[in-house]
């Protein structure tokens, strides 16, 4: 090996020189020529995407002086050890997607955009032997005794310790970036979605006609929807979509007057109440008549969600300050539980703490999701706080914006304020949030044709990932049940059934499965 290296060291040299210098400066001029795409492929990478920012400007910048260094035969030894470094680096980095990752999107472009994960690894490989050969290989000053010199004993050990030492250094690099990263992005996200490969894929579909259908409820194998036009009339939905029963919910009494009524369907009862008027009537899915259980004065509220036959919780305001409150109401004796402090009140107290209030599909828990910041609540149905956690969006407070109407005495908002969160529900210890705000490295043009899903570990409070849910007719999402591993939305006069990837969501809550 030493002779060859001695007697054709000049070749070697050129050869790889002319190989890196290709190889980098195509990279280095795809990535600035398409900087944008560059930028947004590594802040999908859950990987590196919390400095997506600093390496989209350093990496093309680094490649671009080494090649440089290449170039100049004065310098030619320092770029052959730079490109090793960076080869290194790069081959790491492809190690830990291949190891840890689902997906990644190639942030190569040109021919190697082409190449599968274990290609690419193997094309770094190979260059990383040309980096080392070429730094091997390389005689600084002329002559034959001035090259053997340099090339053989001590000279060539020290040229191999050093390449250890890159090696050692760029490994350490990347792996050291990827733990800070997937900290950042689990439980300190600066506002950075990832999207793995499909983790939700459309399999269903149904035009329901109208658009005034909500979800009432689920059963194991049948979806409730309800209509704001029609409050007595229930369409029951198979599964799959296909099947469909249309049902007529009878009352013992029809005299109160009901502004809003809802029905909340729990095999094997459904609700109909009307928080406006303080009445709930409460039936079985066997006979769909629905008995009145309450008719105090007192049980006014304004959102509600059934646990079980004997409790429903409610979200009331305090009649002093208009304040919102949870509490718990108790049909068989019609008293009220209220829980004080378990809404967080920012700035106002019914805009600061207004949000969407849901139970988990086993009704052990429930959901309390901000709709104007950053915030949610899960606790238990006796009303003790299990995990205040927040989303990945940075707005902390309500915006609210005044104006004083002098000649009533009033404050009233000038516009409402600007939504964060629209909508959310929970399964499977896995909380699903209908986010509004653009995350750093997304596109508007993704955003016009699609609604985001952001799923995060309700243990840990930890962000998981996003996905998309595409609108229908330029209808957005606008409410979702998940029964299982299907995710069921309700876009405009559609309901669509997306078959959630279990692998996706069973590796990204816990790494350590395979």
């Amino acid at each position: 090996m030493e002779r060859f290296l001695e007697k054709h060291s000049g070749k070697i040299q050129k050869v790889a020189a002319f190989l890196l210098i290709f190889l980098f400066a195509y990279a280095a001029l795809e990535k600035s020529t398409d900087y944008d795409g560059f930028l947004l492929e590594l802040g999908q990478s859950p990987l590196l995407s919390t400095f997506a920012g600093p390496i989209s400007l350093g990496v093309p910048l680094i490649e671009s002086i080494c090649v440089i260094l290449l170039a100049v035969e004065r310098f030619r030894k320092y770029g052959f050890y730079l490109a090793f470094l960076l080869m290194v680096s790069f081959t790491v980095y492809i190690i830990l997607i291949l190891g840890f990752a689902d997906f990644v999107p190639c942030s190569c472009g040109g021919i190697l955009e082409e190449m599968g994960w274990y290609q690419h690894l193997i094309f770094n490989i190979v260059f990383i032997g040309v980096a080392a050969l070429g730094a091997l290989s390389h005689i600084q000053g002329s002559g034959p005794l001035k090259g053997k010199a340099r090339i053989a004993g001590p000279y060539r050990g020290s040229k191999l310790l050093g390449l250890g030492t890159l090696s050692i250094l760029g490994t350490l690099g990347v792996v050291i970036l990827f733990l800070v990263s997937e900290n950042e992005i689990r439980l300190g996200n600066g506002f950075i979605r990832r999207f793995p490969h499909q983790p939700a894929t459309k399999v269903y579909e149904r035009d329901l006609v109208f658009d005034s259908y909500y979800f009432a409820g689920m059963g194991k194998d049948s979806l409730f929807l309800a209509n704001h036009t029609a409050p007595l009339h229930l369409l029951v939905l198979d599964t799959t979509l296909k099947v469909s029963k249309q049902i007529r919910i009878g009352l013992d009494r029809d005299d109160f007057p009901y502004r809003a009524a809802q029905v909340r369907v729990i095999p094997p009862h459904f609700f109909v109440l009307d928080g406006t008027v303080p009445v709930v009537q409460m039936g079985t899915t066997d006979h769909w008549m629905a008995k009145t259980l309450s008719t105090g004065r007192e049980h006014y509220f304004n959102l509600a969600e059934p646990v079980d036959d004997r409790r429903l919780i409610i979200r009331a305001q305090r009649g002093a300050d208009g304040k919102n409150v949870l509490g718990a109401l108790d049909l068989n004796t019609g008293k009220i539980q209220l829980s004080e402090g378990l809404l967080e009140t920012r700035i106002d107290g019914f805009f600061g703490s207004d949000g969407i209030l849901q139970i988990d599909p086993s009704r052990e828990y429930l959901t309390y999701g901000y709709y104007y910041r950053n915030g949610y609540l899960v606790f238990d149905p006796d009303l003790n706080p299990i995990f205040r956690g927040k989303t990945i969006d940075t707005v902390k407070s309500v915006r609210l914006d005044f104006v004083e109407d002098r000649s009533k005495g009033q404050r009233k908002l000038a516009q409402r304020p600007l939504l964060v969160n629209k909508f959310m529900g929970a399964s499977d210890g896995k909380l699903f949030v209908l986010g509004q705000l653009i995350g750093k490295y997304e596109t508007e043009q993704l955003w016009d044709t699609a609604s985001v899903i952001d799923v995060y570990d309700i243990g840990d409070g930890g962000y998981l990932f996003s996905f998309y849910i595409y609108d229908i007719d330029g209808d957005k999402l606008r409410s979702f049940k998940i029964n299982g591993n299907l995710f069921y939305g309700l876009i405009g006069d559609h309901i669509v059934g997306y078959r959630l990837d279990h692998k996706t969501f069973d590796r990204e809550a816990d790494p350590n499965v395979p």
